[in-house]
């Protein structure tokens, strides 16, 4: 077994130029084997129930009573049924040719620890037979290079990545929250080298033998989103068939939905509304929350489980969701029916990721290893290009939040999992997209951040009954 399991784009500039580097003592070593003992002892004791990925059972998270104040929130309300909204690899340069940068690790270590500000970092979750790394590249559009610059050893298999930048001081931080097989969210700081333990974790494992009630999640965490707006919020899907809300200012859960009938599997914020949250489950349900009311705005059926689902960052009512069919869905939330449908692969499209800034270019990824670049400006969407990465299955996909046309793709191809893809290497995209005009989304969104500049500091919401709550006070009716 090797395969990549999930990936992350890190923006430019967000990471320290030179990483704090980690060195521990004896003594210093020696607490955190024993610590990591004590938590094998209590994996045991739970004989792996936590760690069901599928055919898990109904179990839920410990509700609070606080709730997020979403209805605080100074900008547009949902009106009317609609949103009121406003290691070295190969791959190819812009210029067209496949480049590879050699590095040689006796000369250049000093070199190549340095971030630049032109750089990205890509965050990639490789497997290995009973081995899981969080593998930290360093990725250089212009220069043409990529290369691990660290990695970290992680307990279990990583399952999804969620960057996010918060402290309840308001300082600037680079961290990468990390879904994983087990209950309990692990939160990183990429600017630290060589560290054994993670800045801090979301959620405890209960234990019998100890006599530990479990906090958060039952069962693995299957995907996070964070509010860029409210950022001290952060929102994950578990295998457990619900959704937590977390407030990372005290790092413990706030609100938890429990509406689904399978392992949710995807989530997203909207990109301007903080109380928008956007779910696909394997119930073969989309779901559109309210978070300030904490209810259901709207949901679709799907003919499939819900793998992904996406919001159009270039138009603000609509949103993409695919299933394991092998079909993509595109919504307007004010409809039930799709606006249109299309058969992308023959597998499930497990990749589902729109260009940062050029408007209309989708790109998909499946298990049956191919990607796609389609155009989505031209009513029904067009098939522009199909490639086969080279990778195996198609287990992970992401463009970048820099550049327009750059994509990264992870596999479970055993000798080579993951790549980078310059998309204007393609003669078909270069043709259809070159010449299009580019947003950018910074700018766009600036009327959404200066409506929201006050809530950066807000607190969590005046004490009331939590999702659970409700739902049984209306079934004892």
């Amino acid at each position: 077994m090797n395969f990549v399991s999930c990936v992350s784009w890190v923006k430019k500039g967000a990471a320290k130029s030179l990483p704090d580097k980690i060195k521990l003592n004896d003594d210093e070593l020696k607490e955190i084997v024993q610590e990591a003992t004590s938590n094998l002892d209590d994996e045991d004791d739970e004989s792996g129930e936590e760690n069901e990925v599928v055919n898990s059972s109904n179990n839920s998270a410990n509700p609070t009573s606080d709730e997020f104040n979403f209805g605080d929130y100074d900008g547009e309300s949902f009106q009317s049924n609609a949103l009121s909204l406003g290691g070295l690899a190969v791959f190819e340069t812009p210029r067209g040719e496949p480049e590879v940068r050699i590095v040689d690790e006796a000369d250049s270590d000093e070199e190549d620890f340095e971030i630049k500000p032109e750089d990205n970092l890509i965050i990639c979750g490789h497997v290995e037979d009973d081995q899981s790394t969080m593998d930290v590249y360093v990725y250089n559009e212009d220069e043409g290079y990529l290369y691990v610059h660290h990695d970290i050893i992680l307990p279990t298999m990583p399952l999804c990545y969620e960057w996010l930048n918060h402290e309840p001081d308001g300082s600037v931080t680079n961290l990468i929250a990390v879904g994983t097989m087990s209950p309990v969210i692990e939160v990183w700081d990429l600017d630290i080298v060589d560290s054994l333990e993670p800045s801090f974790r979301l959620g405890k494992k209960a234990s019998k033998k100890k006599k530990i009630e479990g906090v958060g999640h039952k069962k693995s965490v299957l995907c996070m989103a964070w509010n860029k707006h409210l950022s001290h919020i952060l929102a994950s899907g578990s295998a457990d068939k619900s959704i937590i809300l977390w407030d990372l200012d005290n790092a413990t859960p706030s609100t938890k939905y429990s509406y689904f009938g399978a392992e949710v599997q995807s989530i997203q914020w909207h990109p301007k509304q903080p109380h928008g949250l956007l779910t696909g489950s394997c119930d073969k349900t989309v779901r559109l929350f309210d978070c300030r009311t904490d209810s259901i705005f709207n949901e679709w059926n799907l003919p499939g489980e819900v793998e992904k689902v996406v919001w159009n960052h270039f138009e603000e009512y609509n949103f993409l969701a695919s299933s394991d069919s092998g079909h993509v869905f595109y919504y307007d939330v004010r409809n039930k029916e799709p606006v249109w449908s299309l058969e992308a692969h023959s597998k499930e499209v497990t990749g589902l990721s729109l260009s940062c800034s050029c408007p209309g270019l989708l790109v998909t990824g499946s298990m049956d290893g191919k990607m796609a670049v389609w155009d989505m400006l031209t009513g029904e969407p067009e098939k522009i290009d199909e490639k086969d990465m080279g990778v195996g299955a198609i287990v992970a996909l992401s463009t970048s939040p820099d550049s327009p046309f750059v994509v990264c793709v992870g596999g479970d191809k055993k000798d080579n999992n993951f790549t980078v893809w310059q998309m204007e290497n393609s003669e078909a995209v270069r043709s259809r997209f070159s010449n299009r005009g580019l947003i950018s989304l910074s700018e766009e969104s600036m009327e959404a951040e200066e409506a929201t500049e006050d809530m950066q500091n807000m607190d969590l919401a005046r004490p009331g009954p939590s999702v659970e709550k409700k739902k049984k006070k209306k079934a004892n009716k």
